[in-house]
């Protein structure tokens, strides 16, 4: 659906612009943050697009990321991944070692009624009881009627309903800053 409705609504090109903003706002700053970048489709819940200490260091390192980006959605076939998705990033941010914060920040384009995908089924996985060492969240990039918008309202310390790419950066500091108070609580 990613690749497929991009021509109505522009979830691809949005998705595409996420990443390399991130990959972006991170350049420079590979000392203090580690980071790596996955996607999921209707095949793999999860497909490396950028290791972890290993960012794309110019331009044409985020085109190449892009470009992956592009050519899973478009050759995969239908299905959503993304509750798998979203348990395996988590398990691969703990495995990446030793860190002050954790965070798996999720993209979907909220197709979930048509794979059986439940909130009970996203809290879960975004939640993992016992396992609140990493901070998960879900932005909606894109809506079917008003699916992602009923998710989010269900779920509203879990996903965000990001419908225009110039919110996010407000998102993501909000997270980052959440967590930054909630440790310095402590």
């Amino acid at each position: 659906s990613m690749y497929r409705f991009n021509g109505s609504d522009g979830r691809l090109r949005r998705t595409c612009e996420t990443a390399v903003m991130i990959m972006e706002a991170l350049q420079g700053l590979e000392t203090r943050f580690d980071y790596a970048v996955y996607c999921h489709d209707g095949d793999t819940p999860l497909q490396e697009l950028v290791p972890f200490g290993q960012p794309p260091m110019d331009e044409r390192g985020r085109l190449t990321v892009v470009s992956k980006l592009v050519a899973s959605a478009q050759y995969c076939s239908s299905g959503d991944n993304t509750v798998e998705a979203i348990e395996q990033a988590r398990q691969k941010v703990i495995e990446a070692g030793p860190a002050d914060d954790r965070f798996v920040f999720a993209f979907s384009d909220a197709n979930f009624e048509r794979y059986g995908i439940t909130g009970q089924a996203l809290s879960k996985a975004l939640s993992d009881p016992g396992r609140d060492e990493v901070r998960s969240i879900l932005f909606l990039l894109a809506t079917f009627e008003d699916e992602a918008l009923l998710m989010a309202k269900s779920l509203p310390d879990q996903v965000r309903l990001c419908l225009d790419p110039r919110t996010l950066p407000s998102e993501l500091r909000q997270e980052f800053s959440s967590r930054v108070s909630r440790r310095s609580a402590l």
